[in-house]
């Protein structure tokens, strides 16, 4: 059961803070493309293309932060109890150059992380990349956590975005020699080439094929996988809802909100927990000069249930998280 409770929510945070799909938050300047002048003119319901563009040569650098809550009801005798988590990621993507089949090869690299864990009024650990490693030994994840620092991957991507293969993680996941067995079981089962390439078909997944106006919509279906845990299955509405002002910059405020719900049929390990009650809402602010999410944000809320030992334990997982670009550099 932990190891739901941990890869789950995270795995639901990272896709829905990096697919953009509440606040937008103030950031690093943004060196990039001068946008053109739209809020106000007679192009403002113009078509427009709402597609992630990475370009040669630069480094983008993003912030992903997210906090969740569980309520774990237990069989009686036993008394209910609150669990918080939260994360904070630093990361970059640089561009190395455009592959020969029309796609591009980016280097994802963790920069900076803090992560905490308490359950009721009890801090379990905490974890800051910034602080020094002296005293990571005591802890039963730092010295995981730590080993994801500077770890460099990187993924080649079709035409339309999506990962086809990637170089790095093997080496990330062998280097993880150290600390909690169990947590380095769930550290392992998130960092693998299938959660990345679900990653990256997530992005491609909210794009619409086609140039949008204001208050016209589109589908996103995404399937994810996650280990002790049903496959999951989010079917959401984008909509540009209008033009807005990010940053400076003149951006496409998307807002979104679907179901998060099990994929039918799911049988074996995964039967032991269902899901219910799954929503997703959030907005995101869309640069179409830069080709970039500047600011988005989003709420999760669903109730897992799984059987041990003939009970029946119940979690609501409220979670929230935001992503940001911090700025876009020369590589």
């Amino acid at each position: 059961m932990k190891t739901i409770i941990i890869t789950l929510p995270l795995c639901l945070l990272i896709i829905c803070g990096f697919s953009g799909c509440s606040k937008a938050k103030k950031s690093g300047a943004i060196s990039a493309v001068p946008t053109k002048p739209i809020i106000g003119t007679e192009a403002t319901n113009d078509p427009v293309a709402i597609r992630v563009k990475w370009i040669v040569g630069k480094k983008y650098l993003f912030q992903l932060e997210a906090v969740q809550g569980l309520d774990v009801t237990m069989p009686q005798p036993l008394d209910p109890t609150k669990t918080v988590m939260g994360l904070n990621h630093d990361y970059s993507v640089s561009v190395a150059k455009r592959s020969t089949n029309g796609g591009q090869e980016l280097d994802l690299e963790m920069t900076a992380q803090k992560f905490f864990y308490q359950t009721a009024e009890r801090s379990w650990f905490n974890f800051d990349s910034m602080e020094s490693s002296a005293h990571d030994a005591s802890s039963p994840v730092a010295p995981l956590l730590r080993k994801l620092m500077g770890a460099r991957i990187r993924c080649f991507t079709d035409a339309d975005g999506a990962v086809v293969k990637s170089e790095g993680l093997d080496a990330l996941t062998a280097s993880l020699d150290k600390g909690d067995p169990q947590m380095k079981a769930a550290i392992q089962s998130m960092f693998n080439e299938t959660n990345l390439k679900k990653l990256f078909d997530a992005i491609v997944a909210v794009q619409p094929a086609e140039p949008m106006k204001i208050g016209e919509s589109w589908p996103v279906h995404l399937e994810l996988e996650v280990p002790g845990a049903p496959g999951i299955v989010m079917n959401a509405r984008c909509q540009f809802a209008d033009w807005d002002t990010q940053e400076g910059r003149e951006c496409v405020r998307i807002e979104f909100k679907g179901d998060i719900t099990a994929k039918p049929g799911a049988s074996g390990e995964a039967s032991l927990a269902k899901i219910s009650g799954g929503t997703m809402a959030g907005q995101a602010w869309f640069d179409p000069a830069l080709g970039m999410v500047i600011n988005s944000s989003s709420e999760e809320h669903l109730t897992l249930q799984a059987s041990a030992l003939g009970q029946t334990v119940s979690t609501r997982v409220n979670a929230t998280s935001n992503l940001r670009l911090l700025s876009v550099e020369d590589n």
